[in-house]
């Protein structure tokens, strides 16, 4: 399919930053008699790595196996940018997708978002910030999501939180969604996950909170490596 670059206008959306996006459209023969969804994508790489072209593959497989219109986006990265940084460029351009969805997969009730790793963590929290600003998403696909950062303590998240701030911000539901005040209401969750990732055990207990929550969910487990 066809592949575009464009930078969202984020003052729009009160960031003060153009943020870049790369919009993969699925191959014409995939969406010629299909309903085309839209999928904003949020790349993993811990906060501080990952780009456009280290998940435009994966963008793409994405888009032709789901076919759906990809907008994978290039949000700013720690140290350089902290908390929540990351999270307000993904929010930005998940509305920004709803504002053009004409220009995307034209169906308003088929946008969804998700993201690996970090970006899942990201994916997580902006569902939960839609749900209350009344956006409605048709999903949210978790990849290994980092859910809880209070209980991480790598480089990475003291890049993304701060190292004097770790404990206080990892309690943020925007850095951590596991603490949101409810869970109920939100999107329904493809949530994959693999026993020997070292996220597996924070996945599941994040897979109990939503079911507590009474959220639809898909646990994919992959057993193999």
């Amino acid at each position: 399919g066809k592949v575009e670059k464009r930078l969202v206008n984020g003052r729009l959306y009160g960031v003060e930053s153009d943020i870049p996006v790369e919009i993969i459209w699925p191959a014409q023969d995939v969406s010629e008699n299909l309903t085309v969804n839209t999928l904003v994508y949020f790349h993993g790489g811990g906060f501080v790595v990952g780009d456009l072209d280290s998940h435009q593959a994966h963008a793409i497989r994405l888009a032709n196996e789901a076919a759906c219109v990809v907008v994978n986006v290039d949000y700013r990265l720690a140290p350089e940018h902290r908390f929540p940084a990351a999270y307000d460029d993904c929010l930005a351009v998940t509305q920004w997708a709803l504002d053009h969805i004409n220009d995307l997969g034209k169906h308003v009730n088929r946008l969804a978002i998700g993201g690996d790793s970090a970006g899942g963590n990201l994916a997580a929290a902006v569902a939960i910030s839609c749900r209350d600003i009344g956006i409605k998403l048709a999903a949210q696909l978790l990849l290994y999501p980092a859910t809880d950062l209070s209980r991480m303590k790598g480089m990475p998240e003291k890049a993304y939180l701060g190292e004097e701030n770790l404990e206080l911000l990892g309690l943020d539901p925007r850095a951590s969604p596991r603490y949101a005040s409810s869970h109920e209401g939100l999107a329904p969750v493809i949530l994959g996950v693999g026993p020997h990732d070292f996220l597996y055990d924070d996945n599941m207990r994040y897979e109990g909170i939503l079911k507590a929550g009474k959220v639809k969910l898909i646990l994919r487990e992959f057993t193999s490596l």
